[in-house]
C-alpha cells in the first residue's frame, strides 16, 4: 500500500546515508590507519622521486599549455609544498607551461591561421603591443576565458615572450 511503498522509497536514500556516515568515522577516527591523500602522495613522491618530481613537473607544464586551470595546479602545488613555496613553484610551471604553447604556436608557423584572422590579430597586436605584460596581467587575473587561447593569440601576434612571461607569472 502506500505506506510500504512510502517505507521502500526511504531504504535506499537511509541506506546510502548509513554507509557514507561509517566511512566517514572510519577514516576520521583511524580505522584504516594513515590512509588521507596527503599522506599518500607524500609517501608516493617519498618512495619514487626519481620518477615522480619529473613526471610532475613535465605533467604540470603539458596540463597548463594544453589550457588547463591555473587554479588546479596551484591547488595541487600548494598541497604538495605549503603554501608560499607551492605557489612559486605553480607560478612558474604555469608560466613555463604558458611558454610552451607560445613556442609551440610559433614554431608551426600557423601561416594560413594568420591569414584567416589577420584583422583580429592585428587588433589584438595594437592593443597589446604596448605594456604587453600589464595587459596580459589583467587578462590571466579575469576569471573568463580561456589561457590556452590567450596563449595562442599571443603567439600568433608575435607579442613579446618575456613581456607575456612576467606578465602571465603577475597573473
Amino acid at each position: 500500500s502506500a505506506r510500504s511503498q512510502r517505507m521502500k522509497s526511504l531504504v535506499k536514500p537511509l541506506l546510502l546515508t548509513a554507509v557514507l556516515t561509517l566511512a566517514f568515522l572510519s577514516l576520521h577516527l583511524g580505522w584504516w590507519g594513515p590512509v588521507t591523500e596527503e599522506v599518500l602522495l607524500q609517501e608516493l613522491f617519498k618512495q619514487n622521486r626519481a620518477i615522480a618530481w619529473p613526471v610532475f613537473i613535465a605533467g604540470s607544464v603539458l596540463y597548463t599549455a594544453l589550457g588547463g586551470p591555473r587554479q588546479v595546479l596551484a591547488f595541487s602545488c600548494g598541497f604538495l609544498f605549503g603554501g608560499w613555496q607551492g605557489g612559486l613553484i605553480g607560478t612558474l610551471l604555469t608560466g613555463a607551461g604558458a611558454m610552451l604553447t607560445m613556442l609551440a604556436v610559433q614554431r608551426l608557423g600557423m601561416d594560413w591561421v594568420r591569414q584567416k584572422y589577420a584583422q583580429k590579430i592585428e587588433l589584438i597586436k595594437a592593443v597589446l603591443a604596448e605594456d604587453t605584460w600589464i595587459w596580459v596581467c589583467v587578462i590571466r587575473l579575469i576569471p573568463v576565458g580561456s589561457n590556452l587561447v590567450t596563449n595562442i593569440a599571443a603567439a600568433l601576434s608575435d607579442l613579446r615572450l618575456p613581456a607575456v612571461f612576467f606578465g602571465s607569472l603577475l597573473g
